[in-house]
């Protein structure tokens, strides 16, 4: 059986943890793997989520970005996100639906600082990984309606995301002369699914 016995701390910065796990595996060997994790501190468990993906409809347009992602070197098409920070946890710990409420927190903050617009959430998704194989963060997918105008004014310095609004018309043809460009996996799924089946009424 699986067990994980130490996390060593190889290398940290603000938003990320480099670690060596030493665990025991099913063959009852020892062994080691490196991961990447959001959280901050010991125990690096992955017991609530580290971020939140927000898709909204604004009227009856997605709303959708193309952000610079250094890892990467390019652009990549997908929908605002953001990091769930303490101050989320924090302001609703006597609240009954405490991760709902701290996604719901960030993903409002996130969304007006990354494309102008005010977020209604509505609804949100399980805890969900990103890539379960070289990292434990995971992620909730926010849904909601949008309302203002698109604006860069509320975005940070470090940020360079541009934001544009699809209807269900256009998508089709969107993802077609796209298909060349840089998608995030979560992205392409719903999209995927938005193109075949339409957009989800609210």
């Amino acid at each position: 059986m699986n067990e994980i016995k130490e996390d060593v701390i190889l290398h940290q910065t603000r938003w990320l943890s480099l670690l060596e796990r030493n665990y025991v595996n099913k063959n009852g060997e020892p062994s080691k793997h490196i991961l990447a994790s959001r959280k901050p501190e010991p125990p690096f468990a992955p017991e609530k989520p580290d971020a939140v993906i927000i898709v909204s409809f604004y009227e009856d347009k997605l709303v959708l970005t193309s952000e610079y992602r250094v890892c990467v070197g390019d652009r990549e098409i997908g929908f605002p996100a953001g990091i769930i920070d303490q101050s989320d946890w924090d302001a609703c710990e006597n609240e009954d639906d405490v991760i709902g409420s701290a996604s719901c927190r960030a993903a409002i903050r996130e969304f007006k600082e990354e494309t102008g617009l005010d977020f209604n959430p509505l609804e949100v998704s399980p805890l969900l990984f990103s890539s379960a194989g070289m990292t434990n963060e995971s992620v909730v997918v926010v849904h909601g309606n949008s309302t203002g105008t698109i604006s860069k004014d509320f975005m940070e310095s470090s940020e360079d995301i541009e934001s544009f609004l699809l209807s269900h018309s256009e998508l089709k043809d969107f993802l077609r002369e796209n298909s060349d460009k840089l998608f995030g996996k979560h992205a392409w799924g719903m999209l995927w699914s938005f193109s075949h089946f339409g957009y989800p009424e609210w």
